[in-house]
């Protein structure tokens, strides 16, 4: 059913279901070429705010911008890109697999599912849903709310608890669209994620080495590489 342009049921008529209230609510924001999103989050007790765009179409995912402080991250063309004051990086999303957690398949009807079985409540001009989204080994629980008139339901808020890492997520509608930053002048990171991950796994890296004396007339520029797969094995270029 779709619920995005039709007139609200009365009590008498059909009893809308979470789902309902789901497909009707998010459906502007799901089809919209850009739409505006305002957050706030308490990491550990630190409150930070921020304005993000989604990008769709035809109801695909096209991108997202973030931008909070001096932060900003964006995806666009299947890469990550990060900017913190100077620098500027960006990821392709098929290099993060190797460090991104394991997510369980979540897939449409698993969250389908696991909003139909939420907690719908409703009230004189509107719902909350309060539901729990399983993310690998972690339990994510949710919080939609709404707004009900005769003619429609918009969305009002999403409020999410990720109590592992101590962080509370609160999305209301916005109004400000971050700016779009020139993703031609990021620096790849895919070579320095790897390093970092052969390392923090044990088995190789290397460390570029450079040093220079004047006075001798001495100059070193090298790198020593280290293999830790089979015992310890040192080398060195220069």
């Amino acid at each position: 059913k779709q619920y995005a342009n039709a007139a609200v049921s009365t009590p008498e008529e059909e009893k809308l279901t979470a789902l309902d209230y789901l497909s009707a609510g998010f459906a502007p924001l799901l089809t919209q070429e850009e739409s505006l999103l305002s957050l706030e989050a308490d990491i550990s007790g630190t409150k930070i705010v921020g304005d993000a765009v989604l990008s769709m179409a035809n109801g695909q995912f096209g991108g997202l911008r973030l931008n909070i402080g001096d932060l900003y991250l964006a995806y666009e063309g299947e890469s990550l890109f990060l900017r913190y004051r100077d620098f500027f990086g960006k990821l392709a999303l098929s290099d993060c697999s190797s460090f991104l957690p394991d997510l369980g398949g979540l897939d449409l009807a698993s969250l389908e599912g696991a909003i139909g079985n939420g907690v719908l409540t409703e009230t004189d001009n509107g719902a909350t849903i309060a539901c729990s989204i399983p993310l690998g080994e972690w339990v994510i629980p949710l919080e939609f709310s709404f707004v009900r008139d005769e003619n429609e339901i918009s969305w009002n808020s999403i409020d999410a608890e990720l109590s592992e890492f101590g962080v509370s997520l609160h999305v209301v509608p916005g109004t400000v669209c971050p700016p779009r930053e020139d993703i031609t002048q990021a620096t790849d990171l895919a070579p320095m994620v790897q390093d970092i991950l052969n390392l923090i796994e044990g088995k190789r890296y290397a460390v570029a080495i450079s040093y220079a004396d004047e006075e001798l007339g001495l100059s070193v520029d090298g790198q020593i590489k280290a293999d830790l797969t089979d015992g310890v094995k040192l080398s060195g270029e220069a």
